[in-house]
């Protein structure tokens, strides 16, 4: 996914709430179970001494969750959490696991989260889902 798809910015925030995150799940379907493996051993490689890494479940609706209150970071379908980064699963507007997992490999050779700015600007800045939301039905997002 390119920065100049109307898609990136969401997939970037999901990936960094997936790097952000101090205990997060990361469920999803079958045949993402070893994508999501090798970002955790990705995120493993990167960081030796974090304690905490990311749980991997297989289930029929992929989710990401912290673990800490078990709030929806990222869901792919139905989410009746307005905090939730909301993607379509299919259509020529869909984002799938794949994409964020990328989009999280690419933060992580950048050294993020280690460092301030690698990520890009604004990526710091608190992720309003509404606003981002509201802001894509006005624009070729829709």
């Amino acid at each position: 996914m390119r920065p100049d798809d109307v898609r990136w910015p969401a997939a970037r925030e999901a990936a960094r709430r997936i790097l952000r995150t101090a205990r997060i799940v990361i469920v999803v379907v079958e045949e993402d179970l070893e994508c999501a493996h090798q970002l955790v051993r990705a995120i493993s490689e990167a960081n030796p001494a974090q304690l905490n890494l990311p749980e991997v479940r297989m289930d029929a609706t992929p989710v990401i969750k912290d673990l800490d209150g078990e709030v929806p970071l990222v869901a792919w379908g139905a989410s009746g959490d307005p905090r939730a980064v909301l993607f379509q699963s299919e259509g020529v507007l869909s984002v799938s696991f794949e994409d964020v997992a990328a989009m999280a490999h690419t933060l992580i050779e950048a050294g993020y989260p280690g460092c301030l700015g690698c990520g890009g600007p604004g990526l710091e800045d608190p992720w309003d889902e509404e606003t981002w939301r509201r802001r894509q039905v006005t624009t070729s997002f829709k």
